[in-house]
């Protein structure tokens, strides 16, 4: 598996300053207020639901028929499943009822998961004996859990890459896993309209977990997924096992524009409380980021309510 490169390109503290200076006030006010949280969210009325339905509609039908392929054969083969696990609705909470831009995210959703799972796995429910039949052990490593909601209300997913071992779980198992989760993420209502924070864990990190390609895959299908992501937090670099100097950049370089904006590296995890993570909701008694205290038991949970379903 192709890992980390000294060779590999890079963005520097530099360059991210400069991209962030030419934002706007206004653009970095609400990345500002992305990542401090908010208690207000917009609740769409049933009336208003109905014409932005519409309209994205209009908006659908304008995009070529080549850039929207998978999701027109997901609307032949399975009308019902498209309804049910990427409705309109999901994408315009997420855009904030920009038609346009939620058009585009439903076709490159579907686009994203058939190039994750494949044709055939894609258009099965996205479920633990559905889709993720085949990757159930990856995800059971437990490297990316819903590990409870912030102060605001949206979710907060953590991630430590070093559960699951390269040589027995693929990057596109791994890429699954990520678009599993956030669909059980997506299932809320509420998360809808608040989003979700991400905890990149990076402080046991070696040299084997260090993988663009699986970086960049993560974005994609983070961009393409059903939620919007409200802040990234990284532990500071000085706290890694590897030389800060070295892999930083090339971490910068791999998330796309959207996530280092939103990127907020920390000292200590006391440091959260200020983006609204209270330290009683993501600490265990030991001052480690609390994990689902019995993850095999989340997974048999989830699976039986899947099959009430």
């Amino acid at each position: 598996m192709a890992a980390f490169s000294y060779s590999a390109p890079r963005f520097t503290e530099e360059d991210r300053q400069q991209e962030l200076a030419l934002l706007s006030k206004k653009e970095r006010e609400l990345i500002e207020q992305e990542l401090k949280g908010s208690d207000n969210i917009f609740n769409e009325r049933e009336d208003e639901r109905e014409l932005f339905f519409r309209r994205m509609e209009e908006e659908l039908e304008k995009i070529p028929l080549s850039e929207k392929i998978a999701y027109e054969q997901a609307l032949v083969h399975i009308p019902e499943l498209v309804e049910s696990e990427s409705s309109h609705l999901l994408f315009l909470r997420k855009h904030n009822f920009d038609v346009t831009a939620a058009a585009w995210n439903l076709v490159s959703y579907w686009t994203q998961r058939v190039k994750v799972f494949g044709s055939e796995k894609a258009f099965l429910p996205m479920t633990i004996r559905g889709a993720m039949q085949d990757d159930f052990e990856t995800l059971a490593t437990g490297f990316l859990q819903i590990i409870g909601t912030d102060n605001h209300g949206r979710v907060i997913i953590h991630h430590e890459k070093p559960k699951a071992d390269p040589q027995l779980h693929h990057r596109s198992s791994l890429w699954k896993t990520w678009f599993y989760i956030l669909h059980v993420a997506a299932s809320d209502p509420d998360v809808q309209k608040r989003g979700i924070v991400v905890i990149l864990n990076f402080i046991t990190c070696s040299m084997k977990d260090l993988d663009r390609l699986y970086g960049k895959g993560t974005t994609n299908v983070c961009r393409a997924g059903p939620l919007r992501i409200k802040g990234v937090h990284v532990p500071t670099p000085s706290t890694w096992i590897l030389a800060p100097s070295v892999y930083t950049p090339v971490l910068l370089f791999v998330l796309s524009k959207v996530f280092r904006i939103l990127i907020n590296f920390y000292s200590s995890v006391e440091d959260l409380e200020y983006y609204g993570l209270s330290l009683s909701n993501i600490l265990t008694s030991r001052s480690q980021i609390r994990e689902v205290a019995n993850f095999e038991r989340w997974l048999d949970d989830q699976a039986q309510r899947e099959r009430d379903i």
